[in-house]
């Protein structure tokens, strides 16, 4: 690897010239229009921001969580994320004006539900793939940067 911005770099991107898209679910090539567009977002250049996953998998998604919302009740009163450890009030702030702290986290292959946790743990756990030992890596590249400052 020449450049370290290689990892970061995905192999599933939008060919502007076909307006094809690859969904990072399904991980099939699609017509754009079967993605979603996020109209309230716009990339610096103006352009509309489509979402990465195609509106087919978003649907089964959907409904995997409104599922697991019917057999695992909301968090009672006095819940903390039990990843970050905030309450409702030290997360709602942070939210951009959503009002629900915490949010239904699953797992994605066998849509076992998971927990209740806050939605920057959530995001943080999907950009970890759900993987522990990328977790655990991270802690500990985090301890080692504390011992060294």
């Amino acid at each position: 690897m020449e450049n370290q911005f290689e990892l970061f770099e995905s192999p599933k991107s939008v060919d502007t010239s076909k307006e094809i898209k690859t969904c990072i679910k399904c991980n099939e090539e699609k017509p754009v229009e079967y993605f979603v567009n996020q109209a309230s977002s716009l990339k610096q250049n103006g352009e509309k921001i489509i979402q990465r996953i195609c509106k087919k998998c978003r649907s089964h998604l959907a409904g995997q969580t409104n599922k697991l919302r019917k057999i695992h009740p909301y968090p009672e009163e006095g819940y903390v994320c039990p990843i970050c450890l905030k309450t409702p009030e030290q997360i709602i702030p942070e939210t951009n004006g959503n009002v629900v702290p915490f949010c239904i986290d699953h797992d994605h292959k066998t849509g076992a539900f998971k927990g209740w946790i806050c939605a920057k743990c959530n995001s943080a756990l999907g950009f970890f793939e759900d993987n522990a030992d990328y977790v655990r890596r991270a802690a500990k590249y985090l301890d080692d940067y504390e011992k060294r400052t």
